[in-house]
């Protein structure tokens, strides 16, 4: 374990501060291969594994081509230990189906993949980008210039029962119809400010206390939208499912209860196995128990909280593969003849 040095700071940067770093650094310490970090951002976790571990080399996925260019910069101080990929990490598999990152990976063994999931602080900061509840900028909220359609353009084509769900599934259940019922009246919303203001003024007089609550479901639902978050984040599930190797680990930081509660449901089935075959006899289905937990549900501790409080929603869940067969007792019958 790493010493109670400031927590955040040794890899932080002006584009993004690290979440548990600390902890992932340490799952990493003694691999060596190769490790996906599927959400590179500013390449803060990857400087922290490649400073920490000289076994590890790190391919860095990203689909924000601006993540793309300050990680790069920043480690260029390792040279052929690092290659960034500008694409989403659920392309992870079709990359390697390819053989694009062949050369890079050599005969090495893939050590596993890291993801920190959700929005960058620099994304969060950066107004133009429309992430932001605080400051006014363009209803954007793309994590890349490429995707099809904004959250602009998003509202103006949802259906308002499946807007409700969304924004109720993100926190907000009270107001949920209300205030995607206000929303598709306001049309068209172009600015975060319009949003905001749209959604404060759906909660009725005496509810003030939930209107920021309010607000930060109904940014957060759009968002998860407009990034088909959950689609990738369940492509990369089942990439670490049907492509990690004995021996490499899977780690993931997760920031709601949607993305984490996915996380927990395909981390406790390669852990427990998936068995259907009926309670206290054999299994005959051939279910295995592929993994073993590392990290079960790791929270930042308060020396991080201290100096990033955007770490404090932060769930790290982390497995290694250990392709065990599953083991249920055997039953002995007998016939009376």
């Amino acid at each position: 374990m790493f010493s109670n040095e400031a927590y955040s700071s040794r890899f932080s940067s002006s584009y993004h501060a690290p979440v548990l770093w600390r902890e992932v650094a340490d799952l990493f310490t003694g691999r060596s291969g190769v490790v996906f970090d599927a959400t590179l951002g500013g390449g803060g976790h990857s400087d922290a594994l490649l400073t920490m571990t000289d076994e590890i080399r790190i391919i860095g996925f990203d689909r924000d081509s601006e993540a793309i260019g300050a990680a790069t910069d920043r480690l260029a101080k390792f040279g052929d230990r690092f290659v960034a990929i500008n694409a989403p990490f659920s392309t992870i598999g079709d990359e390697l189906e390819r053989g694009g990152l062949d050369e890079f990976i050599g005969d090495d063994a893939i050590a596993g993949v890291l993801a920190d999931l959700g929005v960058s602080s620099h994304q969060f900061d950066d107004p133009a980008r429309g992430f932001s509840i605080r400051e006014g900028g363009p209803l954007d909220m793309r994590m890349s210039s490429s995707e099809t359609i904004t959250a602009a353009e998003l509202l103006e084509i949802i259906d308002v029962d499946d807007l409700a769900r969304s924004i109720a599934t993100n926190g907000e259940r009270r107001f949920a119809s209300r205030i995607a019922r206000m929303i598709k009246e306001a049309l068209p919303i172009s600015s975060t400010t319009k949003l905001v203001e749209v959604v404060e003024e759906s909660i009725p007089k005496g509810y003030g206390h939930v209107r920021k609550g309010a607000v930060v479901a109904t940014f957060q639902a759009l968002r998860i939208a407009v990034n088909k978050e959950l689609d990738e984040l369940d492509l990369l599930l089942a990439f670490i499912d049907e492509e990690l190797s004995v021996g490499a680990i899977a780690a993931i930081i997760s920031y709601h209860s949607g993305e984490d509660e996915r996380v927990k449901r395909a981390f406790r089935v390669a852990v427990e196995g998936s068995c259907t075959c009926p309670p206290r006899l054999p299994c005959v289905c051939g279910a295995m128990k592929r993994a073993r937990y590392l990290l079960k549900r790791v929270m930042p501790r308060s020396d991080e909280l201290k100096e990033n409080s955007r770490s404090r929603s932060a769930r790290l869940r982390a497995i290694e593969i250990t392709e065990e067969e599953l083991v249920r007792p055997q039953m002995e019958f007998s016939r009376d003849t």
